[in-house]
């Protein structure tokens, strides 16, 4: 049946957001857009009333519930409302958000009940998942605030709770651009299982980085975005989504927001790869050393006999500064960055990167590669890099047999 019902994200400002993408991917029917409104546009807007539902975001979460002719128990109690629903005229407000912590937590096996929960921020979005928390009956719920109030503690004082079992940002410290900012080391934690951190944008913040380092279950806030939207078309269309449903729309709209990193020796065939691979999936294809050399206007060897190997990594670090966080991209990337540890901290970012492995071929020595002249160097090369290789990658590929085999392969590792 075709909907023909208006639904809208409101917001200010709303330069971009994945919640179009999203609801479509839950149902293709809706007629869902983005609505940047003023605050000053607010009155018109819900006296005309002209939609079925909406989303609300910041800055408007609080702002909304004067509209409103019935509000839910939990959004009353939070004080915020996300979702709203036109019912005959009537407006209706819910807090998804907090639903779709919950059904993130469910959905990831995570048990908050008894458990000691550390939430960092002291914003809306800490009112929301303390509220959860309590719910769920965690044994003790430490917020965290940049500034001495009651019921919260410092960063200062954090080194003293060691017994924290589960860990959630909902700070943007992390945030594009300044991804490498981590608002807390994880070194105190003793008894840490699992982290959530809100933000998306980067997929992997360091926090997320970090924990993964440290065997920690980690889960980014892109999950708990693409839960409460489903939570909402619950609402809008009085019907429920299973729970496969919801594991399916956030893959779609993982690999709709991230892009794939191939790594791997000279030979191993990333080009290759990486061209048909982003055929198969509709990515664009770049191979940083084509690119770099475009941009230098001579090839590799060149570079490096005229003007040296630092400046040619140089160039390279700062051509994956400008691209780390392109979307439904496929990187093939230039042999030596796997030894630059500020260029596989970008990568890690938003991209899964897969390692890719070939047995060595007599084309290597061609004279192409200004690194490698004999197999020795090609031997010299792998024992250096392998343990890089399998530090940074998420999984690891051979790449033997047809190009649609290895690139199967890769899909399914996805």
């Amino acid at each position: 049946m075709v909907i023909n019902m208006k639904y809208y994200l409101i917001g200010y400002p709303l330069n971009y957001s994945h919640s179009p993408f999203i609801h479509k991917s839950f149902n293709s029917e809706i007629d869902y857009s983005i609505k940047v409104l003023e605050e000053k546009d607010l009155d018109e807007f819900f006296q005309k009333k002209e939609f079925s539902g909406l989303n609300v975001t910041i800055p408007y979460k609080e702002k909304v519930i004067k509209y409103l002719d019935e509000i839910s128990p939990i959004a009353r109690e939070i004080g915020a409302v996300n979702t709203i629903v036109n019912k005959d005229g009537l407006l209706y407000g819910y807090n998804t958000d907090y639903e779709g912590v919950k059904k993130t937590f469910e959905l990831n096996n995570v048990k908050i009940k008894d458990k000691v929960v550390m939430i960092l921020g002291s914003g809306g979005t800490y009112k929301t998942i303390s509220y959860l928390c309590k719910s769920l009956k965690a044994k003790k719920i430490v917020g965290v605030s940049r500034n001495k109030k009651e019921g919260f503690i410092t960063y200062d004082e954090i080194s003293e709770y060691k017994d924290v079992e589960i860990l959630i940002n909902t700070t943007p410290v992390g945030t594009y651009p300044n991804v490498f900012d981590q608002i807390v080391s994880l070194s105190s934690f003793k008894k840490l299982e699992c982290i959530l951190d809100m933000i998306y944008n980067p997929l992997q913040t360091s926090l997320i980085l970090e924990g993964k380092k440290k065997k920690v279950k980690t889960i980014n806030g892109l999950q708990v975005l693409v839960y409460q939207a489903g939570l909402a078309q619950e609402l809008f269309f009085k019907r429920k989504i299973e729970d496969n449903l919801y594991q399916k729309v956030y893959k779609e709209t993982l690999l709709e927001c991230q892009s794939i990193t191939l790594v791997g020796l000279p030979g191993s065939g990333k080009t290759t790869i990486g061209k048909a691979l982003s055929s198969v999936l509709g990515y664009e294809f770049i191979d940083t050393d084509r690119e770099i050399e475009k941009l230098e206007g001579i090839t590799i060897s060149e570079i490096f006999a005229l003007k040296g190997e630092k400046y040619f990594r140089e160039k390279e670090e700062e051509y994956i500064k400008k691209i780390f966080l392109n979307k439904k991209v496929v990187i093939s990337t230039g042999g030596g960055m796997i030894e630059n540890p500020t260029i596989m901290r970008y990568l890690k970012c938003n991209t899964k990167i897969v390692w890719l492995d070939r047995n060595m071929s007599k084309e290597l020595f061609n004279g192409t590669r200004p690194k490698l002249k004999t197999k020795k160097d090609y031997l010299y090369l792998k024992k250096r890099r392998e343990s890089l290789y399998k530090s940074s990658s998420d999984f690891k590929i051979k790449n033997e047999g047809p190009t649609e085999k290895t690139v199967e392969r890769i899909k399914e590792g996805l």
